[in-house]
């Protein structure tokens, strides 16, 4: 599961971001934890709060579609750089989220937070699980046309590149066809077929 968080966190942190419309709010409350700043970094924005009674709500610009990011508790207050640090080196106690307005719940395991609203949350939540059940195909029949099922491919062409074992079961252009034509033409759809098809020249 290393190996799997490592190329997730490559895979939201290179993401393109979108134009800026509104602001979302990301709040919330800790549990059983002493922490009393609370961090949510995507690409290299980084927002935070002041954790108060347990309790903490970070405001942030909104992005037009679909963008990935990462919720973490610290006990100190630090910089943007430091935190964009930490995410990027692979912060171990941190939970992906994608950037919507949202209500979590935050015990002593941060990846382990439960995420309230959202339907791209929602379907992250069944990616999650997909990889550990390695029910790929499912996932990709159940959301063809989903931003997140692009998510996914890339961290199963990571898990490909990275992790020789996975090849034998890792059917990469099977997963690319479950794709809508609307995903397969996106500028995110193009770059992952450019990964992919290289694997299946003679």
């Amino acid at each position: 599961m290393k190996i799997i968080a490592s190329v997730f966190i490559l895979v939201f942190i290179n993401l393109g971001l979108y134009a800026q419309t509104e602001v979302i709010s990301i709040t919330g409350e800790i549990v059983d934890r002493k922490s009393t700043y609370a961090y949510v970094g995507f690409g290299k924005e980084i927002f935070s709060a002041k954790i108060i009674n347990k309790d903490f709500k970070i405001t942030l610009p909104k992005k037009e579609g679909y963008e990935l990011g990462a919720i973490f508790f610290w006990s100190d207050s630090l910089s943007n750089e430091q935190a964009y640090q930490m995410i990027k080196n692979g912060l171990e106690d941190s939970r992906t989220i994608a950037i919507e307005n949202l209500y979590i719940v935050a015990g002593k395991v941060a990846k382990e937070a439960i995420v309230k609203g959202g339907q791209y949350n929602l379907e992250l939540d069944e990616m999650f699980l997909c990889l550990r059940n390695k029910s790929y195909l499912d996932f990709f029949d159940k959301y063809p046309n989903s931003p997140v099922s692009l998510t996914l491919l890339r961290i199963l062409i990571g898990l490909a590149k990275t992790a020789p074992y996975f090849k034998g079961e890792l059917t990469l252009k099977i997963y690319f066809d479950k794709l809508s034509n609307e995903l397969k033409g996106t500028e995110q759809g193009k770059k992952l077929w450019t990964m992919i098809a290289p694997m299946y020249k003679n």
